[in-house]
């Protein structure tokens, strides 16, 4: 298996052991699902994005690999009590894997995290849904 597909699904088991103020189950998928199904069910995507190799000495590699956990929810109208609590969970995924090492990936360091689009503006105004996206940066050396 693809070190970066191992790496995802360590961030996803992370997630299925976490515990946050919003449940949901996260799954690992080669694209985060972009239009929901009709219904209030809260869904968590871990994409593997990007591997970036640079050199670190002679004969070893940084490799930066980007994990997109995104979270998407059906909303009824785009207003601070509906989007406010869901980025507040956004904000929790963040501050979960703030400097962790996950369980199932030690290897893989923690290196940053950014959150861009926080809330996804087309997806607000297209298909009544909140969309926020947490990019995971893990850098393994070999």
């Amino acid at each position: 298996m693809p070190v970066i597909s191992q790496v995802a699904d360590a961030v996803r088991d992370e997630l299925a052991a976490g515990t946050f103020s919003i449940p949901f189950k996260a799954v690992r998928a080669f694209r985060y699902d972009q239009t929901l199904p009709e219904g209030k069910e809260l869904r968590g995507s871990v994409v593997p994005n990007a591997v970036k190799a640079t050199p670190a000495a002679r004969a070893v590699c940084h490799y930066d690999m980007e994990i997109y956990v995104t979270v998407s929810r059906k909303i009824d109208r785009a207003a601070p009590e509906t989007i406010d609590p869901l980025l507040g969970l956004v904000e929790e995924i963040i501050d979960f894997f703030r400097l962790r090492r996950l369980a199932n990936a030690p290897e893989a360091m923690w290196l940053a995290t950014e959150n861009k689009p926080m809330v996804s503006t087309e997806h607000l105004e297209e298909m009544k849904q909140f969309t926020s996206l947490v990019t995971n940066t893990y850098r393994l050396c070999r």
